[in-house]
């Protein structure tokens, strides 16, 4: 009998090893598909500005998300190896008329990438009006916006504790089709806490992903009336923009309260990674 229940437990040794072996092959097949061509891990000393020949500071304009950006230090900066970026009351800056001074980084003019993989870890905190994000631009767009394309990697609205993940498109403007096929998809997360958010993009779909779980696939038409619709404008390279704003229900309707004029939104961004298809 003891002889037995020696060899079962032989043969479920081996069987579990041969199925860790087959496991462990397919991640490593998943991994080996891809090559690293762009990292920032931000570990530089606390205070300092995040690599300028990486990052440059955004730049102010007339939308919601860059109406009150601001190239002070106290707005973007790296903690514990961690790219910090910031919307406070505009207590300091003179002669400016903005409510708020918020934070916001961008890699328009050092590196954009077409197709591959993007992951990011992060996590901000959850106040009224709230609106970080991660997301992308055409490195040289065609107006009017979004015409050549815009990708959200993540956002965040207000006290929403969903992740929102949304491709934008001339076609996803036009009610009568904008959800065909769907272009925005949510996760639930803890905002708070860390979590990794992602994006495979290649020449049929963009594909989100939270922590390695997929939450979202925007696939590419190929009928005629997409293609003059302008239904996937992803076949060019698009450059990274990490920043925190904030916004209000009358922009965005699950902002059920409008922003603290008095308070610090905060959001971190411990890495960001680009990953290529191996040719």
């Amino acid at each position: 009998m003891m002889k037995k229940i020696w060899v079962v437990a032989a043969i479920s040794a081996v069987l579990l090893m041969v199925m860790c072996s087959f496991s462990q092959s397919r991640r490593g097949n998943a991994k080996s598909r891809y090559q690293l061509v762009f990292s920032d891990e931000f570990d530089l000393k606390d205070g300092a500005q995040p690599n300028p020949k990486v990052w440059q500071r955004s730049v102010r304009g007339t939308s919601r998300w860059n109406r009150w950006i601001s190239k002070s230090a106290d707005v973007v900066f790296i903690r514990d190896g961690k790219l910090v970026c910031r919307a406070i009351p505009n207590t300091s800056e003179r002669g400016d008329t903005a409510t708020m001074l918020t934070g916001a980084v961008d890699t328009r003019s050092s590196f954009a990438f077409q197709y591959g993989k993007i992951e990011l870890r992060m996590r901000t905190n959850m106040l009224p009006g709230n609106f970080p994000a991660a997301w992308l631009l055409p490195k040289q767009p065609a107006p009017p916006h979004p015409y050549s394309g815009e990708i959200d990697i993540v956002e965040f609205f207000g006290l929403n504790p969903d992740s929102y993940h949304t491709a934008h498109s001339f076609w996803t403007t036009d009610p009568k089709q904008a959800e065909t096929p769907r272009h925005s998809f949510h996760a639930k997360v803890d905002a708070t806490q860390w979590h990794v958010y992602g994006l495979e993009w290649n020449k049929r779909q963009l594909t989100w992903t939270v922590d390695g779980k997929v939450v979202g696939t925007y696939k590419r038409l190929n009928t005629k009336k997409a293609r003059k619709g302008q239904q996937w404008p992803f076949d060019h390279p698009f450059y990274i923009i990490l920043n925190q704003s904030v916004g209000d229900h009358t922009w965005i309707p699950t902002m059920s309260k409008a922003p603290r004029l008095d308070a610090t939104y905060e959001t971190e961004f411990d890495w960001v990674r680009v990953y290529a298809l191996k040719k």
